[in-house]
């Protein structure tokens, strides 16, 4: 069975890097991290040893350094700074406070909280100064980076090369050319551009509004390229939003349903959003890693648009939580401007016909019953932790 590489690209308004967490499935002649490591990394420079702890307790690294904001995220030489947090072979699950910058070992549910869902192929961490709030568009948190090559200890500032698609690219022409290679795309990438019909497919014109969006469509040409170029099984797989209860509460789905159950059991009075009347093509995670499961099966590579070709508003969102839960949004959510972003998508929907027709794929899950199960996980969860 042939190897397949996943590769996912991000980037944020402030430091728009194409910054790579990769899994990698190997079955190759050559070990395709050593090919990465060789290709990209060719300069890493631990310009601070993890600092000498002047202030600890157990589970923080504080000698009055502040992670996020005392180092900056990039040299003039394009290289950039990673804070090490989870070093190679570890799995203790420590990130840098947003708040004060220190480095802890978080806890989850009353419990520290360990890597248990992969093994880190290198060093996990993050880039100093680029959190880009939620009122801004952003996560609220910064860049992620993944360090290939030998531990280094928690809490080093490292200078490191990024690895973007395209010396993925090479070093999987290289090493594996045999190995199937899934790029995971963005119906970010079409921006504010719609067909006639209101719908966005693989032949829709690409016109990014965010840096994310951009370095999507990066990757995606780059993809195309290779397997012209190289007669590589590279596949684009352009995903619509896909939820499930495990999604980020800085996420409106997951935002909305948390609060909404809180509401009912009497832990919160009020839900604050952005813009309620953009619309989305909502579906489930657990429909569309099928999809993407079909795409490396298939004998072509390809590019294929995943979605349900439904849209719905935000509002209607809330209006189908709420009632649910028998209540009336209308008393308990509220529109804050700073939640609004500079420059939002409006009406997202996206046309799968391709996929459905070439794969035999189509969602299991509906609008409803993606809701209605993440209402339900958070009920039950609040109502045995509260």
């Amino acid at each position: 069975m042939p190897a397949k590489l996943y590769n996912r690209t991000s980037a944020n308004q402030n430091a728009v890097f194409l910054i790579i967490f990769s899994l990698l499935i190997t079955a190759c002649k050559e070990d395709p991290k050593q090919a990465l490591k060789e290709n990209s990394l060719k300069a890493v420079e631990v310009i601070d040893e993890s600092p000498e702890i002047t202030k600890s307790e157990e589970g923080v690294l504080d000698n009055g350094t502040d992670f996020l904001r005392d180092y900056k995220p990039q040299h003039e030489d394009g290289d950039i700074n990673m804070i090490v947090e989870i070093p190679s072979g570890t799995l203790q699950k420590w990130e840098v406070e947003k708040k004060n910058g220190t480095l802890v070992w978080t806890f989850k549910n009353g419990k520290r909280r360990v890597v248990n869902y992969i093994g880190y192929p290198g060093n996990y961490g993050m880039v100093p100064q680029t959190v880009l709030p939620y009122e801004d568009g952003g996560d609220g948190d910064p860049l992620d980076v993944l360090l290939l090559g030998e531990s280094i200890e928690r809490g080093s500032v490292v200078k490191c090369k990024v690895i973007g698609v395209l010396n993925m690219l090479e070093a999987y022409r290289r090493s594996c050319p045999t190995a199937k290679f899934y790029q995971a795309s963005s119906s970010e990438m079409f921006g504010l551009t719609v067909d006639e019909d209101k719908s966005q497919r693989e032949t829709t014109v690409m016109n990014p509004v965010s840096p994310y969006g951009c370095s999507k469509v990066f990757g995606y040409n780059m993809i195309r390229n290779y397997r012209r170029a190289y007669k590589l099984h590279a596949t684009n797989g352009i995903l619509f939003n896909h939820e499930s209860p495990r999604r980020g509460s800085n996420f409106v789905t997951n935002k909305v349903v948390k609060a909404a159950a809180r509401i009912k059991l009497g832990l919160q009075d009020k839900l604050e959003l952005g813009n309620m009347d953009s619309y989305r093509d909502w579906g489930h995670s657990w429909d569309y890693v099928r999809a993407m499961h079909l795409m490396m099966q298939h004998d072509e590579p390809g590019d294929w648009v995943v979605s349900t070709m439904e849209t719905h508003s935000v509002r209607e969102m809330c209006q189908l939580v709420f009632d649910y839960l028998h209540l009336d949004y209308k008393d308990y959510v509220t529109q804050n401007p700073k939640f609004l972003r500079p420059e939002e998508l409006p009406y997202l929907k996206g046309d799968s016909t391709k996929i459905r027709t070439e794969l035999g794929w189509e969602p299991k899950y509906t609008f409803e019953r993606l809701m209605f199960e993440m209402v339900d996980y958070w009920l039950e969860y609040y109502s045995k932790n509260n």
